[in-house]
């Protein structure tokens, strides 16, 4: 059974509709500002590991090294330091295991292109199955052939 144009159309549509809306989530997600320096001690405490409690943020935890962790953090955003130079003061300090979000180079590339690739490959299936599943609903069974009187 062959679909129609305009059920074809629709389909089309509403994948276009479910792109658009992961991308303007992910440029949400890139784009938002913050709004003082609060907000950036939150954001650089949030990407740094607790030396204390391993699994947890600087921002999360309650241990007092984390305490002191922001602390410092507050200090360097109040002398007017970036996000970097604040970061590598960290990395100097504890080594890069201190990052909660291993940077994309190196061996953590794989980390980082593994999920994108996993993704893509899961489409490609898809597709691939989908397609298959047309053309076999579209070819006609050999036993099924009409017989012209």
């Amino acid at each position: 059974m062959s679909r129609s144009p305009w059920h074809r159309w629709t389909e089309r549509l509403g994948w276009v509709v479910v792109a658009a809306a992961v991308v303007i989530m992910g440029l949400g997600l890139f784009l938002s500002p913050s709004t003082g320096p609060a907000d950036r001690v939150e954001t650089l405490g949030k990407q740094l590991r607790c030396p204390v409690c391993q699994t947890v943020s600087v921002a999360e935890s309650p241990s007092e090294t984390a305490k002191a962790m922001r602390e410092i953090i507050t200090e360097q955003v109040a002398a007017g330091r970036t996000d970097e130079e604040i970061i590598a003061f960290f990395v100097d300090r504890y080594g890069q295991w201190v990052i909660l979000e291993p940077p994309a180079s190196g061996r953590t590339l794989i980390v980082w292109l593994l999920p994108p690739a996993a993704l893509l490959v899961g489409l490609w299936v898809a597709l691939g199955r989908k397609r298959r599943s047309e053309l076999a609903s579209q070819v006609e069974e050999p036993g099924e052939r009409s017989q012209v009187p």
